[in-house]
């Protein structure tokens, strides 16, 4: 989702249980979004390492193989790493008929 959104539905949410004044929403809005940087890049952070990814390939709905990096992934499907992106983000099948998924979801309280 992208970040102004998530920041304006969390500032709505904490005006709507009065939470916080109106005349606060600038201040607690920089925050907010201080916040929200340090998450992403944290949660890249984790993704780019390749160590916390854990794939699985299946074909057909069938699990094939599991992979302990994108990279191992990549070279032993001989699929490349945009594909198995595009099909880990779209959960369609690639035109070898692969369909991607994470083993477990790396969430940014994995990593603390």
């Amino acid at each position: 989702m992208e970040k102004d959104k998530v920041i304006n539905k969390i500032l709505r949410d904490l005006k709507q249980f009065e939470l916080i004044k109106e005349e606060d929403s600038g201040r607690i809005r920089l925050h907010l979004e201080l916040l929200y940087g340090a998450a992403w890049w944290e949660g890249r952070r984790s993704l780019g390492s390749h160590s916390a990814v854990k794939l699985e390939l299946y074909i057909y709905d069938v699990l094939k193989d599991s992979f302990d990096s994108e990279k191992e992934a990549v070279q032993i499907t001989k699929d490349s790493g945009s594909t198995i992106k595009r099909s880990l983000k779209s959960g369609v099948a690639t035109k070898k008929g692969h369909i991607w998924k994470y083993k477990k979801e790396v969430t940014i309280s994995d990593n603390l």
